[in-house]
Parts: structure tokens; C-alpha cells; sequence
């Protein structure tokens, strides 16, 4: 059938169907895949009407003889809707991710590659309620879907548009994982209900499916690209070439890169994931960042990876960027840092070595109820809000500078002097990634391509105290990574000497105005006496802050009526904290239900938080933490006073 007769009997069937007065925009969806597999036998469009509930285009069109290759996509929208209006809506603006995107309202079709509109072919309109063709329009419209179905990879060239589809990417991933997880716990999203639950569990306790869902996008995202520009083999990429790529210093990354690059992916996943890889296959990624953050081919100072992040949140989630802020410093900073914390070693703790030393204390451990004595090393650093490592990135080119004339010794003092030292925390799993690849790639320059044990930076919350873990109870694949990953944090925060803390924590001018006011602080000690008093107290009001069950004591509070634990209307009335009708939490006082710290009054935020919501066991047992926490930490406050 040619061409003529298969859009010409197209264009009757939407004749037919506006005939009705019936029609609505999905009415005419069966002529259109009709038209589309006849344009094009190898391929088979599918409409489901699920698709477009959760925000993803109307139809996917895949390869007949292989169902996992995705060939494009196409939006649908009634006959009467302006095509312009709908480009410039919000709708589309999430379209940005799709490689390949037909908009169409059944008689003009506009092509999007990655978010950008290409072509734009009208085959009929309608006057006084009768289709009329554009015959002359036919055999563009079958030429041009051929080539949208057959399509190569767009090869990008300019680092504004590689963000952009990268931003698009993440955004989709991230919204398929919130709907995944929103759902049911089917076998479909056992995975990632699993990773969410240890993540939970042992490194971020607060952590919401949203927070989750960008966690996870995020990492995938730039991980992805992290790896590609550090790819020495430009001519192909895919997410298993990414896994190797990833340095075996550490198995937690290892673990999550062999989780999308293996069989238990998720599909409704992995097209996605494949689709950024083939653009990254397609493009030049390093020549990209060196175009974008040279200028006249003398480099400026910027590390591309970690300046191209801000410009992917930018286009990711520009909310979000504003949130988390900077996400460096500059390296003049750090290296003058760097410099000094050098200097005053060596003249004030007479190290002849600087930050390089090597010089080692004694400490006793008790392991399996025995104690030993150890030597460890004596300058142990730690960032304790590590981001993109630029720190310790920089410390270990400050002490690499000192071995030019002594390179035979290097890889030796990695192996024993330097990385059993350098300590970094950081919460934020993409920020993770990329100080783990860089510090990995970064030693690879100086000749280092393989070493014993892994790099010492932890995804963890830097304030909470490290979490005992039951070794057998998660020990396979990346939940077992996790688990490895909490363990090894918590024995840097138990066991692990810190000298030197050294880092740019993003806290402080964000929170700079809570600072000034309503947080406990310890005032300076007028003697050695009140001095070690402050100390006792000052560690009280720590543990507390932490929730720690000894330092809290038995809880003072009540629940006592059963009902539907739902947060309604929060109201404070005769030592009760009412939560809806019926049910309260007893044996608050005033004092501690109006106490402030940080600029908000946790006992009132805590629960305006979770209105609408159902409290569950661990919430009410919390809550009654919170007051029993900010109880003692008045009567600390007040023996702080007379101090």
C-alpha cells in the first residue's frame, strides 16, 4: 500500500470518528498506530493509557523484533489544541529527557530530538468540520518518520545542551522511581524497595521516598557521565563498560554499578539508562568540558566535574541547587589551606614531615573480648562534609609534589602512609560518586593503578554516631555493600584518632542567622574546674541531641488513648499535646512544648510535619524522645548558667 492510500485512509478515520460528535483526543489514537505500523512494518506502537496517568508520553514505539529496543515516542493531543501552546507548557519541558518525541494533534506532527524540534509537517486541517488533506505533505511525513524510527544518537556538542538532556534523564528516572516505590511492593520493585529499606535502615535514618528517588537518579545520572569522560576507549559506551570503569577501591560503588549494569535492573529503568549512554557514546564528552571550561586552550581554574554538576542540577532541579548551594571551593583556597595546616604542623607539633608525615602513635583495641596494641598513623585527616573531595584531592597532589625526585617510593607510601589517613564523610550519594572516581583517577595520574584496600570515603551523616550492624543479616550484593559501608564509617567515628579536621561544611551561611541565636552553647570556662564540668556537660547535651536512650532515661511522657494516630490539629492544652480529638501526648510541659533551637520549636515542627499523616509505633516513641531530649537539655542550660 502506498503511501497516498495508507494516510489518505488514515485521514478518513479521523473523518470518521469527528463525524460523531462524540470524539474525544484518544478516540483517535487506533487510527494513529494503525497509520504509524503501516508506515513502517518493523514497528510496534503501543498505547497505554497508564502511560500518560504517570506523565509519560501516549505512545512508545518499539522494534517488533526485539521489544526491549525502544525507537521513539509520541504525545497525542485532541485536533482543535495549538501545537505552539503546548510546546511552551510544562508537559513538554519534562519531554526534555526523550531522545526521540513525535507532538502531535493527529494532522500536524512536529519532531523533538533530546527537547529540540526539528521538523514540523502538516497532512490536513480542518474547515467546517471536514478534514481536508495536504496531499503534497504525504510522502514527507512517511520519510520523516522512517528516519525518526531509524535515527542515530544526536551527537551533542555544546555542554548546555549535554546538561539539559542529562537533567531530562534524571528527571524521568526520578520520577519512575517515586511511582515504583509509591506502589505496590510487587516483584517488579522488590530491588529497589530493597536498596531503599538499608539505605534507610543504616546510612540516612529520615530518608523519604522523594529524597530517595533523587539519591538514586542523581547517582545513576552522573555516575554515568563521570565515568564516560574519564573513558579511554571513545568509540562505544554502555552501563557495563561504566561498571568497570568504576576503581575496585570501593565495593559499595562497585556493587551499585553492577546492580544497573546487571540482570536484576529494573527495565522500566534500564531504556533510559541506555538511552544517556548512547548520546554519551555519541559525543565527546571531554572535549565537551575542555571547550566549556577553557578559554583560548589556557585552562581556567575549574575542575570540570565538579563545575558541570551545578550545571546539570541546574536543569535537573534548579530548586534544588539553590538548597544545597556551592558544591566547592575554590582551589586556591583549599591549597592555601592545605599550606597552612603544613606549616603549623611541622613549627607547632614538631612534625618534621607536614601533613606527609609519617610518624605513627600507639593504641590498644579490644577485639573478641582480647586486647591488643597497634601503631597507627598519627596525622589522620578527616572532611567531614567531603562533597567532590576537593580537599583531599588536593593533599594528595600537595604530597605527591614532594616525591619528584623520589617516585620509586611512592606507590609504596599510598599503600601504607596515605590512605590509611585520609578520611572523608559526605551524605549525598551523587557528591559521593564523584569524590570516589576522582580521587581514584587522580592517583591513577601519579602512577597508582591498583591498591589493597579501598579509599577512605564514607557515605554517611557525619553527625549521628556510628550504627552497630548484625554482619549476617545483610551480606549479599549491594544491600551487603551498604552494610559494609555503615560499619566502616562507624569504626572512623569510634576508633579512629582525628588530628586534623579540614573541609568547607556547607552548614555554617546557611544556618548562619540560627547561629547567632537559640542553639545551646557552651560558654568559655573561667577555670580548669568549670572547664572539665563544661566538657561533662557539653558531652550530655551531644548525646542527647543524638537521642541516645541512656542519656535520655525512662520517658516521662504518655500516649495513652487509642485511635487512629493521624496528626489532624495540633493543640496544646493543660500539659497535653493533641494531635486530632481524641489522642495526646501527656506530661509536656509549656516550658518544653514553646522551647526553641535553631530558630524553630522542634516539639510543635515535629509534629506540623506530619499532618495528614498516620504516626506509627517509632514516631510516637520518637516524639516522646524529642520531649524528653529538650526536658534535660533546659536543665543542662540552666547548670551551664550558673557556671
Amino acid at each position: 500500500m502506498g503511501q497516498m492510500s495508507t494516510i489518505s485512509n488514515y485521514l478518513l478515520s479521523v473523518q470518521t470518528e469527528l463525524s460523531t460528535g462524540n470524539a474525544l483526543e484518544h478516540t483517535y489514537r487506533p487510527a494513529l498506530k494503525t497509520l504509524i505500523e503501516l508506515l513502517d512494518e518493523t514497528i510496534n506502537a503501543v498505547n497505554e493509557p497508564t502511560r500518560s496517568a504517570h506523565g509519560a508520553p501516549d505512545f512508545v514505539f518499539l522494534n517488533k523484533s526485539n521489544k526491549d529496543l525502544i525507537l521513539g515516542y509520541a504525545e497525542t493531543k485532541d485536533l482543535d489544541v495549538e501545537l505552539d501552546q503546548i510546546e511552551k507548557s510544562e508537559q513538554l519541558k519534562r519531554y526534555l529527557g526523550y531522545p526521540n518525541l513525535i507532538l502531535t494533534n493527529y494532522l500536524e506532527f512536529r519532531f523533538f530530538k533530546n527537547g529540540e524540534k526539528y521538523q514540523t509537517i502538516k497532512i490536513a486541517q480542518i474547515k467546517y468540520g471536514v478534514v481536508q488533506s495536504i496531499e503534497s505533505s504525504f510522502a514527507s511525513l512517511e520519510h520523516e518518520i522512517k528516519a525518526f524510527i531509524s535515527g542515530k544518537p544526536e551527537t551533542i556538542k555544546s555542554a548546555e545542551k549535554l546538561a539539559k538532556i542529562m537533567g531530562g534523564k534524571a528527571s524521568r528516572i526520578r520520577e519512575n522511581v517515586q511511582r515504583f516505590l509509591n506502589g505496590e511492593k510487587d516483584v517488579k520493585n522488590q530491588e529497589l524497595f530493597r536498596i531503599y529499606d538499608v539505605i534507610k535502615q543504616l546510612l540516612v535514618h529520615d530518608l523519604k521516598v522523594d529524597k530517595f528517588a533523587d539519591m538514586y537518579a542523581q547517582t545513576l545520572v552522573y555516575g554515568l557521565f563521570v565515568a564516560r569522560y574519564y573513558d579511554e576507549t571513545p568509540d562505544n559506551f554502555s552501563r557495563s563498560e561504566a561498571r568497570d570503569l568504576v576503581p575496585a577501591s570501593n565495593p559499595f560503588l562497585r556493587e551499585f554499578f553492577d546492580h544497573i549494569a546487571g540482570a536484576s535492573f529494573d527495565s522500566r529503568l534500564k531504556y533510559i539508562a541506555d538511552e544517556l549512554c548512547a548520546v554519551f557514546s555519541a559525543s565527546d564528552i571531554p572535549g565537551i568540558m575542555q571547550r566549556k571550561y577553557n578559554l583560548f586552550g589556557e585552562a581556567v581554574d575549574k575542575d570540570p566535574i565538579i563545575h558541570f554538576y551545578e550545571d546539570f542540577l541546574k536543569e535537573y532541579d534548579p530548586d534544588l541547587k539553590k538548597q544545597m548551594g556551592a558544591y566547592y571551593t575554590p582551589v586556591p583556597v583549599v591549597q592555601f589551606i592545605i599550606r597552612a595546616v603544613d606549616e603549623v604542623l611541622k613549627k607547632d607539633f614538631d612534625l618534621t614531615g607536614g601533613i606527609a608525615d609519617t610518624s605513627k602513635i600507639e593504641r590498644v583495641r579490644k577485639i573478641q573480648g582480647s586486647k591488643s596494641k597497634e601503631k597507627i598513623p598519627r596525622v589522620q585527616i578527616l572532611d567531614p562534609a567531603v562533597g567532590t573531595a576537593t580537599f583531599l584531592n588536593e593533599i594528595i597532589k600537595f604530597i605527591y609534589s614532594q616525591f619528584k625526585t623520589q617516585q620509586g617510593m611512592w606507590s609504596s607510601y599510598v599503600e601504607t602512609e596515605l590512605l590509611p589517613r585520609l578520611n572523608g564523610f559526605e551524605l549525598m550519594m551523587a557528591p559521593y560518586t564523584i569524590a570516589h572516581l576522582k580521587l581514584a583517577l587522580t592517583l591513577k595520574e601519579t602512577g597508582i593503578n591498583d591498591f589493597k584496600q579501598r579509599l577512605g570515603v564514607y557515605l554517611t551523616n557525619t553527625l549521628e554516631e556510628g550504627i552497630k550492624t548484625n554482619p549476617g543479616l545483610f551480606d549479599i550484593g549491594i544491600v551487603g555493600a551498604i552494610t559494609k559501608e555503615s560499619e566502616e564509617a562507624s569504626r572512623i567515628k569510634h576508633d579512629t584518632p582525628i588530628m586534623i579536621v579540614m573541609g568547607n561544611p556547607p552548614y555554617r551561611a546557611k544556618y548562619k542567622d540560627f547561629l547567632k541565636s537559640d542553639f545551646p552553647r557552651i560558654p568559655p570556662a573561667k577555670d580548669s574546674k568549670s572547664f572539665w564540668q563544661l566538657v561533662k556537660l557539653g558531652g550530655q547535651l551531644r548525646k542527647l541531641h543524638l537521642l541516645d536512650e541512656k542519656e535520655l532515661g525512662t520517658l516521662t511522657t504518655t500516649y495513652p488513648v487509642s485511635g487512629t494516630n493521624e496528626v489532624e490539629k495540633l493543640e496544646y492544652k493543660d500539659g497535653k499535646v493533641y494531635i486530632n480529638l481524641t489522642q495526646y501526648f501527656d506530661g509536656v510541659s509549656q516550658e518544653v512544648f514553646d522551647f526553641y533551637i535553631g530558630g524553630y520549636q522542634p516539639a510543635q515542627k515535629w509534629l506540623k510535619d506530619r499532618k495528614g499523616q498516620s504516626l506509627t509505633y517509632d514516631d510516637i516513641r520518637h516524639y516522646q524522645q524529642i520531649i524528653a531530649a529538650q526536658f534535660k537539655t533546659i536543665e543542662i542550660m540552666k547548670k551551664i548558667d550558673i557556671l
